[in-house]
């Protein structure tokens, strides 16, 4: 615990002084965590004043604003935790409008596809510099007691040089987690695995609801789908995602591929072309561990293409009028 703490300090002095720009959820749930780990959060900044005032208050932060240039001045940990098409605009900001004192301010941002490099032109002033992003999912609709407990144990995509690489780490363990460094030029590709592993296993889970509530299933589709979905997920977690696939692409048995395209053709039009894709992606999986020979790879790929071409213009006009 001794050497955790060193690799914290700078000057014989543990860094406790915190501001975090982004009261979103990942900047509430680190900054949460910080405070209950004995950290003082001295400033918050935000683009939308009414959440960063509560938050201030489960925390009690005095101080509160829209513009980086109110920063705390006692500022010795400074996290940006802001969307990403956001942070370069609002770095440079801070560089050009904050009166910090930078010199050994360890500044950190959340992003899973920047790498550390936004951070130069504060580097440039002084701080050091790191980049820390939670491998977790922070919904809105949990609470911000339920985020913080869901920090525990999981791993950090961390980057940093030197002593920022080291403080970075303690940082993460700080927080509860364990760090993965991530190497350089990496991180883009990190995150995208990042996103096959959240936002599209849901994206696939709703096309189940959809084509469950087509077939009549209604609200039940979560009892009926969820062993399912469990054991699928289990199996490839412990055997590997290739060991643990099964149905109708491992048995090569295009003739109920095609009763599933034609269904979906006759009542959930708009999931064809995700199945499509997910089809592809499983037979080339199937191919490469030796399931398919080439020519059944072709036929499949022959049996899906006319499917994904007619119904490019059908996604065009439902996506119209949901809009």
């Amino acid at each position: 615990m001794r050497a955790r703490k060193e690799e914290f300090r700078e000057g014989g002095r543990v860094r406790k002084n915190v501001s975090i720009v982004g009261a979103g959820a990942v900047g509430t749930t680190l900054g949460m965590q910080l405070f209950e780990k004995g950290c003082t959060i001295v400033s918050i900044v935000s683009r939308s004043a009414k959440p960063a005032r509560v938050f201030a208050k489960t925390v009690r932060c005095e101080r509160v604003s829209t513009s980086v240039a109110n920063l705390s001045l006692d500022t010795e940990l400074l996290v940006f935790s802001v969307p990403d098409d956001a942070l370069l605009g609002v770095i440079r900001r801070c560089a050009r409008n904050s009166p910090m004192r930078w010199r050994k301010i360890f500044v950190v941002h959340t992003s899973g596809a920047y790498s550390i490099d936004v951070l130069r032109p504060l580097e440039w002033k002084g701080a050091i510099i790191g980049s820390l992003h939670p491998i977790q999912s922070f919904p809105e609709t949990k609470s911000l007691r339920e985020r913080v407990r869901s920090l525990e144990g999981i791993a950090f995509g961390v980057e940093g040089e030197g002593r920022g690489m080291r403080m970075v780490r303690a940082l993460a363990r700080l927080l509860g987690g364990k760090a993965l460094a991530i190497p350089k030029g990496m991180k883009p590709l990190y995150h995208a695995a990042c996103i096959f592993a959240s936002n599209y296993v849901v994206t696939l889970l709703n096309a189940a609801r959809e084509a469950s509530r087509a077939a009549g299933f209604g609200r039940r589709w979560r009892e009926i789908m969820m062993p399912l979905f469990s054991t699928s997920v289990e199996n490839a977690l412990r055997t590997g995602p290739r060991e643990a696939l099964t149905g109708p692409i491992v048995r090569n048995d295009l003739i109920t591929i095609e009763l599933h395209l034609d269904a979906l053709q006759k009542f959930a039009p708009q999931l064809i072309p995700l199945y499509c894709v997910a089809g592809i992606e499983t037979a080339r999986v199937v191919r490469q561990g030796g399931g398919l020979t080439s020519k059944q790879f072709r036929d499949l790929i022959a049996l899906i293409r006319p499917y994904v071409g007619s119904h490019v213009e059908t996604i065009r006009r439902l996506t119209k009028e949901k809009h």
